[in-house]
């Protein structure tokens, strides 16, 4: 065996590398990154539909804060002297072809009852105001759907995560219970945990997070056993970078955009399924408002007083349309797959 003792290091054994050149080739790479997003927000911004579903869902969030404090009345204020009014509002009032004139079988009820004030959306059995309830609702609604929506997200990536870059025995048994999960059915695990911790705010969400993260999970783990096996994941094992390290800054990246669009997707998701529990009694208690629990609150009373149903069925399907039309959106901007 030749001994390495004997060498002699000197300036002729290496090679000098200009360190412009090292930037300019990192400088590259940053920018084909930054084409590539440039590019697929180029290509959302062209489709009409779903610029047309962001601003719908902007102008949805804009009044779910700004509607509940547009007049004096709250969600939960009563009145009986004013129950079940109809819509009226002072602009349209003159348009009796609208439904805003305030009246009702013929009748002015604003005149009938004696009341001077005028609720735009009309009033419920117990005399609340239901514009400020509907918008309520829509804030709560919303407030729901993101906040589980961001758990899943956190779940579901690092779950997802750690079972496709670890793979073998780790991911053989994440995945059994991913797949024991699966198995039972998802509206049976929602009512449940509803059942168990109580209808509110908190149960609500942690019920739909119950297996809201499954499908996230599973999309990550796909995405990172495609990507681990890349040779910038391999050059980064060999300089000694830690798993969590390749995990979050080769890897992940990367997958984002598959993450964006499952993200997407899991907000109107999580919408349906508050408004689904809220209809059948498992939602908010009284007199808290969602979408849901106003829809429901109205329906015992649909034939007589179509508005109670009319105005929150017609936001919360705005609301799912509008996400999922941006979800495809950004899935045909952000998926090479899916460009022509």
């Amino acid at each position: 065996m030749s001994s390495n003792k004997n060498i002699v290091y000197n300036d002729e054994l290496f090679e000098k590398v200009n360190y412009y050149h090292v930037v300019q080739e990192d400088k590259t790479v940053e920018s084909k990154t930054d084409n590539y997003w440039v590019k697929a927000m180029k290509t959302l911004f062209k489709n009409k539909w779903a610029m047309l579903s962001l601003l719908c869902i902007v102008f949805f969030i804009v009044m779910s804060l700004l509607g509940p404090i547009m007049n004096d009345h709250t969600y939960k204020e009563q009145d009986l002297t004013r129950a079940f009014l109809p819509p009226k509002i002072p602009i349209l009032a003159d348009v009796h072809w609208l439904p805003f004139d305030g009246y009702a079988n013929g009748v002015d009820q604003y005149e009938l009852m004696g009341v001077e004030e005028s609720f735009w959306f009309g009033t419920d059995q117990f005399g609340r105001d239901q514009w400020t309830r509907v918008w309520y609702g829509t804030m709560i609604s919303l407030s729901i759907a993101f906040i589980a929506a961001i758990i899943d997200f956190f779940i579901g990536v690092t779950y997802g995560g750690i079972s496709g870059y670890f793979g073998g025995k780790v991911d053989n048994v994440m995945q059994r219970i991913i797949e024991v999960l699966v198995g039972i059915p998802n509206l049976v695990i929602i009512i449940l945990a509803i059942i168990i911790l109580k209808p509110g705010l908190v149960s609500i969400i942690c019920a739909i997070v119950l297996t809201g993260w499954v499908g996230m999970a599973r999309i990550v783990r796909g995405q990172v056993l495609k990507l681990k096996s890349q040779e910038y994941v391999l050059a980064s094992k060999t300089l000694g970078l830690t798993h969590p390290k390749i995990l979050t800054k080769d890897i992940l990246p990367n997958s984002m955009a598959q993450i964006i669009i499952t993200t997407m997707f899991t907000v109107p998701g999580a919408i349906f399924f508050e408004a689904f529990l809220s209809f059948i009694g498992l939602g908010l208690p009284a007199p808290m408002a969602s979408l849901g629990t106003v829809i429901n609150d109205g329906f015992e009373s649909l034939q007589i007083y179509p508005y109670l149903v009319i105005f929150p069925s017609i936001i919360i399907s705005l609301l799912l349309i509008s996400f999922n039309l941006l979800g495809d959106g950004l899935r045909d901007a952000l998926d090479p797959k899916m460009k022509h």
